[in-house]
């Protein structure tokens, strides 16, 4: 019964996404002022939301329930690859990390340069 009611309301946001689709191509051809298309723009996009996150949603459920009826089972070689992998990326992150620093440093020498130029003027 859950299955059959969660179908009907993805239904009925199709066709009211079509509905409000349409609604706004009309607004559209007539030259409408853009505030008379507002609200049909809005619904629009809150229904195509909407149906996005459910179909992201069932696509998440079927991988996991995927992933935990065939367990995968690992060799030797793909758990050195991910050892590498692993380390590769602390390497990224180390690098990341000293970016941000440098970058933080920038911005202040940049901020203590304007408020010598202000002081300047």
């Amino acid at each position: 019964m859950k299955v059959f009611l969660g179908r009907l309301k993805q239904l009925a946001n199709l066709v009211l996404l079509i509905i409000m689709l349409g609604a706004v191509y009309t607004h559209y051809v007539l030259h409408d002022k853009f505030e008379r298309m507002a609200p049909g723009l809005v619904f629009s996009l809150l229904l195509l939301t909407r149906l996005i996150i459910y179909r992201q949603v069932t696509q998440r459920e079927k991988g996991s329930s995927t992933e935990k009826k065939a367990p995968k089972v690992e060799s030797e070689e793909e758990k050195e690859d991910e050892e590498e992998d692993d380390d590769d990326e602390i390497v990224e992150q180390d690098s990341d990390d000293q970016e941000g620093q440098s970058d933080k440093e920038d911005k202040q020498k940049a901020s203590s340069d304007k408020k010598k130029e202000k002081k300047n003027k």
